[in-house]
């Protein structure tokens, strides 16, 4: 799944308000943590994702193949409140 908001629409809440929503749901179903690749030079949404509580764990090497980007790998454990 991509999630993304659209340049002119962006700094408005509108990526917390889909991500809180898509937390929501994998609650809902059961799930225990969440997973994301983030482009490593996207600090706005690595600052988003931190602010919602996920962590850093690990880097892709030339993860993106337009650019040969780097992506980091964010988790957020559901578990903890």
């Amino acid at each position: 799944m991509t999630l993304a908001v659209r340049p002119e629409c962006r700094r408005h809440g509108l990526g917390r308000r889909l991500m809180d929503g898509l937390l929501a749901e994998a609650r809902r179903r059961g799930a225990e943590e969440v997973t994301l690749e983030v482009r490593a030079g996207n600090t706005p949404a690595q600052g988003l994702y931190a602010s919602m509580g996920f962590l850093a764990v690990a880097r892709r090497r030339g993860y993106y193949p337009d650019n040969s980007e780097d992506a980091l790998v964010m988790r957020l454990d559901l578990t903890r409140k």
